[in-house]
């Protein structure tokens, strides 16, 4: 979907009633397609005329679907990342080895 489409989509979304059924499967499409096409990188905002940047605006919904705890999981992620990644290295090391000696 094209920015403009997606734009469209979500002026009609607002222009249903809560209780709709056109609103419930509009709300499953671009749930869908927000996933799978666009990025929350806001490149888009540079070929925009105007400086649009939908990328933010999917940052946002993306961020309003996460719950508190997996937040806080991330938050702490984050902050330990430099003992987080070596672990992560390990453990994919690991998969790899014992994937190998299952084949």
């Amino acid at each position: 979907m094209t920015p403009r489409q997606r734009i469209a989509l979500r002026r009609e979304m607002t222009r249903q009633k809560s209780d709709s059924a056109m609103l419930a499967q509009l709300q499953r499409v671009v749930s869908v397609r927000r996933d799978r096409d666009v990025r929350g990188d806001g490149m888009c905002s540079i070929p925009c005329p105007i400086g649009i940047n939908t990328g933010a605006l999917i940052k946002e919904f993306r961020a309003r679907e996460n719950s508190p705890a997996a937040e806080w999981v991330a938050l702490r992620l984050a902050q330990h990342w430099k003992a987080v990644e070596p672990l992560a290295r390990l453990s994919l090391w690991g998969a790899h080895a014992f994937s190998s000696v299952l084949e």
